[in-house]
């Protein structure tokens, strides 16, 4: 059995959230092009 399918959108989300988190912290505003979402 595999993991729940909840566990995917779970582990979706975090990341979103990290990408978006480590972004802000790392790219100076202004200068990186502007993110898809």
């Amino acid at each position: 059995m595999g993991p729940h399918p909840s566990v995917a959108a779970i582990r979706l989300a975090v990341r979103r959230v990290l990408h978006d988190i480590l972004e802000e912290a790392y790219a100076p505003t202004g200068c990186s092009p502007p993110s898809q979402s």
